[in-house]
């Protein structure tokens, strides 16, 4: 029942493949890609791995607050969602060389909960991202835990900002790529002096 309120909410900052992204991409590309728009990739590293649950909780209610037009979603209280969600997150155990172990924070992609519950909190995170920038003429997509930017401010403004992130979410560590060329969901991306050049991106590796 979460997820597709997250979808619903996140739909226009969100891509699925990357024919979405181009197609995204390509909208974005008809009103306002310029000679000097540079284009950022951001990987958000072992995020599932390093996320507090307390900043899960703390961005799921912020997020069903946001999103709810009262207090309920399928007959549930946001605060007995929350509380659902902390006794699973509390009670994720599993074994390793033949000790019983319990995560004390993050959460395992082989748990379907994990993945909706860290896109609520991405979508919490990027929020000081998104309202910086210019509606009109710059573009935010995420794929789970990999970020796609099209920049027309300076660089300067960008790394700033991203320096306050990082001192904001201390669970977040990032690996950035930025210039007039990027790839992203296996395409390469290529400003060509305010053309838009696009091609499928063949990994070396």
């Amino acid at each position: 029942i979460l997820r597709p309120l997250y979808e619903t909410t996140a739909q226009t900052m969100i891509v699925s493949n990357g024919m979405d992204f181009i197609d995204k991409l390509a909208r974005f590309d008809d009103y306002a890609l310029l000679p000097q728009t540079k284009f950022a990739t951001f990987k958000i590293i072992d995020v599932y791995l390093h996320v507090s649950h307390d900043h899960i909780d703390q961005a799921l209610g912020r997020f069903l607050t946001n999103a709810l037009t009262g207090n309920r979603h399928h007959q549930l209280t946001i605060e007995t969602i929350q509380q659902l969600i902390k006794l699973v997150l509390r009670n994720t155990h599993f074994v390793y060389d033949g000790y019983l172990y319990r995560h004390s924070k993050g959460s395992p992609l082989s748990l379907p909960l994990t993945r909706t519950l860290v896109n609520i909190y991405l979508h919490d995170w990027q929020a000081m991202l998104v309202n910086r920038l210019s509606p009109r003429d710059e573009m935010y997509l995420r794929y789970h835990d990999n970020v796609f930017l099209a920049w027309q401010q300076p660089l300067e403004r960008l790394q700033v900002l991203l320096e306050e992130l990082d001192r904001k979410h201390l669970d977040i560590r990032l690996a950035s790529n930025v210039g007039s060329n990027v790839h992203f969901l296996g395409v390469y991306v290529e400003n060509q002096l305010g053309r838009l050049y696009t091609r499928v991106h063949h990994d070396t590796t």
